[in-house]
């Protein structure tokens, strides 16, 4: 006993140490889950809320909407009915230059289907809208050939009508010759539209007034300048401005005639200053006289133009909301 004792007083401490770590240890705390993340809305919703700012006519905010959903959906089979939708938003602002950057892309890569068709006939009203018309007919008439089961196929060919006779129009504003010319070959295009097509009707009207456009007497600015040259305010009459003929000519008259008057009296002075408000009012009766003409001839092209709109000018515009189809609206107006 005395032996065992002893033994136990002499144990290295660090033993007993390792005794005291062997205990057991406490529980480890427990860990709170976290708490589910609400669920996020489907790209179907983040969609259809694009679409339905876009027919309430909110169409700044439809594109911030489709652009989102395009970034959060990049591979969603939705993603290029969210980019047409962008396109067609800018398209209904008058943003023609964002809305081409918008619907070139979709356009490039020939989508079939309505997507591809809607954002073809898209990109032809961008091009009318923003003024250029040579490219409008061409798009008009690619869409026809590459869409010709799509319902606005025979519309398309009557736009094309459209943008040929507006090209017109703006040559004919610089080039009067040149101007009949398009005119007459716009009514050739129309000419082509067949019998069977649902628009061969407003055709046949629209290569009509075409022609009677091209068959305008126009007057010519350069004759209406030399007739104001040898009698001031001529040019204007020819032009059919009678009130500013008179007025260029009383104008000068009175001009001239004090000159001369002050001249015979010995008055120099007088009249050499006459002479010289003289050569400014005659000059810009010439200047007048050349752009009358220019104006009678826009004017009577502009009239002739406004009444074959108002019953011969109509765009279509696919129904982009939720429950479209592809249903196509027809509409009247002009960009």
């Amino acid at each position: 006993m005395i032996a065992l004792l002893a033994g136990l007083l002499w144990m290295p401490a660090g033993a007993l140490a390792v005794g005291a770590s062997e205990a057991p240890a406490a529980p480890p705390a427990a860990v709170a889950s976290p708490t589910p993340a609400p669920a996020a809305a489907s790209a179907h919703d983040d969609l259809g809320f694009a679409r339905s700012l876009y027919d309430e006519g909110d169409y700044y905010r439809a594109i911030g909407e489709a652009k989102r959903f395009v970034y959060f959906h990049p591979e969603d089979a939705r993603a290029d009915e969210a980019k047409l939708l962008v396109g067609m938003s800018y398209l209904a602002g008058g943003q023609w230059v964002a809305a081409a950057a918008a619907l070139e892309p979709i356009v490039s890569r020939g989508l079939p289907g309505k997507v591809g068709a809607d954002a073809a006939f898209a990109l032809a009203d961008t091009r009318m809208g923003a003024g250029d018309y040579d490219l409008a007919a061409l798009e008009f008439r690619r869409f026809g050939e590459d869409y010709p089961e799509d319902a606005r196929a025979a519309l398309s060919a009557l736009r094309m009508g459209w943008a040929r006779m507006f090209a017109a129009d703006v040559l004919a504003s610089l080039d009067a010759k040149k101007g009949r010319a398009a005119f007459t070959e716009a009514a050739r295009e129309l000419d082509a539209i067949p019998v069977s097509s649902p628009e061969h009707a407003r055709a046949v009207r629209l290569a009509a007034g075409s022609r009677r456009i091209a068959g305008l007497s126009y007057k010519h600015p350069a004759l209406a300048g030399a007739m104001s040259a040898v009698i001031p305010g001529a040019g204007q009459v020819y032009a059919g401005r009678w009130k500013d003929g008179l007025i260029a000519f009383f104008v000068n008259s009175l001009f001239i005639g004090g000159a001369v008057e002050s001249y015979l009296k010995g008055n120099t002075v007088a009249s050499g200053i006459l002479v010289l408000f003289e050569m400014g009012w005659y000059t810009g009766n010439i200047y007048s006289a050349v752009n009358s003409a220019h104006r009678t001839n826009d004017e009577h092209r502009a009239a002739l133009l406004k009444d074959l709109k108002k019953d011969l000018y109509v765009r279509a515009a696919p129904i982009a909301g939720p429950h479209g189809g592809g249903a196509v609206a027809i509409l009247g107006g002009t960009f």
